[in-house]
């Protein structure tokens, strides 16, 4: 699924964020936390959403999810300031509330084998007739 929001391209299937065409770096959670932010768009996600999706079976302090919004804002050019892309919801959760345009990636188009061609016939030698190889018979 590729996410389009401002000068964005989210792309889950190759694990990048593009800004006009530039890859943003993103540790490996902070992608994630954005995949599911966005995967929500529009609606609030709870903390213990989050962290139940990052961080299955885990005790994660409240700081590494603080650290993952904080990175995830840097790499969308937002901040806790102006919030026109991820909203907090204090003590509760956060919200994805940029306009989205969601695209889905279709696989590419598999070309058809070319049609299959009977081998060429084996010059004998013999008065230009030619032969086909003889199966080996059975036992």
């Amino acid at each position: 699924m590729i996410y389009i929001f401002e000068n964005y391209e989210f792309d889950t299937a190759r694990r990048e964020l593009r800004r006009a065409g530039v890859a943003v770096r993103l540790e490996p959670k902070v992608f994630d936390l954005l995949a599911y932010l966005l995967e929500h768009h529009g609606h609030f996600v709870s903390r213990t959403a989050i962290y139940e999706q990052l961080w299955p079976g885990q005790y994660v302090s409240d700081s590494a999810l603080t650290y993952c919004i904080a990175e995830a804002r840097k790499a969308v050019g937002d901040n806790g300031r102006t919030q026109r892309i991820l909203k907090t919801m204090y003590g509760r959760g956060y919200c994805f509330i940029a306009p989205v345009q969601e695209h889905t990636v279709s696989p590419p188009v598999a070309t058809l084998p070319s049609m299959m061609v009977p081998p060429p016939e084996v010059e004998s030698g013999h008065g230009g007739r030619s032969q086909r190889p003889v199966p080996s018979p059975r036992r």
